[in-house]
Formats: structure tokens, C-alpha cells, sequence
């Protein structure tokens, strides 16, 4: 008889081979998960840190302009010397400044919506943004400190552009 070799019997190595698949299972679960749960994460902070900082650089422009209005429909290619322009880019999804030394992007390419609205010396503003299954909605609004009512012109509808200059 040959009892006194060792090694493992078709049993115990069944068994482990088992247990081992079940431990790797779990673990390919959880590293799923953990990365389902960075790339939705990533998208909230991709999404967040864009309307917060369109919403800012508007703000940061318009706050002190000395004349402001409402354009229905605007092409860069009408840009005015002399004059500043904010726009939302649909076909980029991407909000736009114009000066005269051309254009700069106050957005990523998350943002899917932009509407400008006046009440009174107030500009109202909502900018949406969209990625993957998740959207965010941020309205805002500036008080125009250098503007009195009667100064500005405004539209019944909200629009998507808007003109001003600066002191």
C-alpha cells in the first residue's frame, strides 16, 4: 500500500478550486462597481465644475457693463467692434465669449443649454448641462450695478445671446 505519500485527494482540490473561484468572482464584482461608481462621480464633477464656472465667468462680465441687450439670434460673424458678446454654441455645446481679440470658451463641451432673461436690472440666466444619463440645471442671476431699467433692452422671451460693453 502506499499510504504514507502525500498530495491532495480529487476532493480537496475541487473544493479549493471553488472557494478560489468564488473569492475572484467577488473580487471582479467589487472592482466593477468601484469603477461604475468613480466613472458616475467623475461625470457629476465634470457636469458640476462646468456650470459652475460658465455660470462665474457671466457673472464676472456682465456684472459692470455699462449697456446690455438681449439678442434673438446671433452669428459671430456679426460681431460689432466695440462690443462683448456671451452666446451658447448648440452645434460645440459650449458657451462662447466675444471681445475684439476674438473668442474664448467659458465652458466644456458638457453644457446643452444657455437662456438669458431680464427683469427689471437684473439678468436671469440658466445654463444646463448633460452627460452620459445624468443632467444638471443652474439659474443664476446678476444684478447689472452700472444699469438703471430704462437702459436696456429686453425681450418678452429669453434668448440665447446677449450684447454689452464695459467701462
Amino acid at each position: 500500500m502506499w499510504r504514507d505519500k502525500q498530495g491532495f485527494t480529487l476532493i480537496e482540490v475541487l473544493a479549493t478550486v471553488a472557494i478560489v473561484g468564488l473569492l475572484l468572482s467577488a473580487m471582479y464584482s467589487f472592482v466593477i462597481m468601484s469603477n461604475k461608481m468613480y466613472r458616475s462621480g467623475s461625470d457629476k464633477n465634470d457636469l458640476h465644475y462646468d456650470l459652475r464656472i460658465a455660470s462665474e465667468r457671466i457673472t464676472r462680465e456682465v456684472r459692470f457693463a455699462k449697456s446690455l441687450e438681449l439678442l434673438d439670434s446671433w452669428n459671430p460673424a456679426d460681431a460689432e467692434p466695440g462690443y462683448r458678446y456671451i452666446y451658447f454654441d448648440e452645434v460645440n455645446n459650449v458657451v462662447v465669449f466675444v471681445n475684439g481679440e476674438g473668442e474664448q470658451l467659458f465652458s466644456g463641451n458638457f453644457i446643452s443649454g444657455l437662456v438669458f432673461k431680464l427683469d427689471g436690472n437684473t439678468l436671469n440666466f440658466k445654463l444646463e448641462a448633460a452627460k452620459r444619463t445624468f443632467t444638471y440645471k443652474l439659474e443664476s442671476s446678476v444684478l447689472l450695478l452700472n444699469l438703471k431699467e430704462q437702459d436696456l433692452i429686453s425681450l418678452d422671451h429669453p434668448v440665447t445671446a446677449v450684447r454689452f460693453t464695459t467701462p
